[in-house]
């Protein structure tokens, strides 16, 4: 049995960089996104690690840091077809003078971020 992991670099329809990962087993590959900073599409997806007491975007590899996140709040809830709940985290960042919101369960480490509405990118914090 063996298993491989590596990413591919590439860019988006709107110009954007982004990062795919890949996980191959027994000779089956599958992929999903594993990075992204998109301010056309006003969406950002990455990993969050926790370093010495604060929150960091990074990359799939975690080689790479997006951005610095800050930790806005938590909150328990109890997903659909699920029996027990699960503790929500919720994010903020500004990337490139953009401010960026999500949540992710706090037993993943994806998360999605999207601009706030109504905010350009560029435009005054």
């Amino acid at each position: 049995m063996q298993t491989k992991f590596y990413s591919k670099d590439g860019v988006t329809e709107s110009g954007a960089p982004v990062e795919l990962g890949f996980v191959e087993h027994e000779g089956v590959q599958f992929s999903a996104i594993g990075s992204l900073v998109d301010h056309a599409q006003g969406i950002v997806i990455g990993h969050v690690y926790e370093e010495d007491g604060r929150f960091v975007l990074r990359n799939w590899h975690g080689d790479k840091t997006l951005a610095t996140l800050r930790l806005t709040g938590t909150f328990k809830m109890v997903p659909p077809h699920q029996w027990f709940p699960v503790t929500m985290q919720c994010f903020a960042t500004v990337i490139d003078g953009r401010r960026y919101f999500g949540r992710k369960s706090a037993g993943w480490s994806l998360l999605r971020l999207r601009a706030s509405e109504g905010q350009e990118k560029g435009a005054s914090k």
